[in-house]
């Protein structure tokens, strides 16, 4: 084969890997954008698992403070009645 001729087939061996670099970061970019996306709604999902654990956190306290709170209300209440019937009967 002739110089010429084995540089013709050079240049479009090297055009054939060109293409195919191209379509190879074309597949790339896709693949990127997917994984992207993809992250985003998993990043958007933590925050919202956060969210809802930190409100669960504040949640749990409130109860608790609240359950604390009737309790007190409700042992307030039960004196005040146990005084006021043991006055009514006359006992001391």
């Amino acid at each position: 084969m002739s110089e010429l001729g084995e540089r013709i087939s050079f240049a479009r061996q090297l055009g054939h890997v060109e293409g195919r670099i191209n379509a190879l970061e074309r597949k790339v970019d896709v693949f990127e954008q997917r994984i992207e996306s993809k992250l985003g709604a998993i990043e958007g999902k933590i925050d919202q698992l956060t969210t809802i654990l930190n409100l669960g956190r504040g949640g749990w306290k409130a109860l608790v403070m609240l359950g604390t709170f009737i309790g007190a209300l409700m042992a307030v209440l039960k004196w005040l009645i146990d005084h006021a019937v043991l006055r009514l009967s006359g006992g001391p």
